[in-house]
């Protein structure tokens, strides 16, 4: 078992519309959105539990390398 203190911190990386619900669902992640490897596998879903493969054209984020 991992300890609490070795566990990653996750953050909110950007948000997608789940499939299942159809409503917008947030994306977290344990890294920023420019290190992630598409497709993500979403295992539950906040909104509906289910699990998910999201790609990147499906995430709203805000833009990556920040504003020009």
């Amino acid at each position: 078992m991992v300890p609490e203190a070795a566990r990653a911190l996750e953050f909110e990386i950007g948000t997608y519309i789940c499939p299942a619900s159809k409503r917008e669902t947030t994306l977290k992640a344990s890294h920023p959105l420019a290190f992630v490897h598409w497709p993500v596998v979403v295992e539950a879903c906040p909104d509906c539990g289910q699990a998910h493969e999201i790609n990147l054209a499906d995430v709203k984020h805000l833009p990556v390398y920040g504003y020009e």
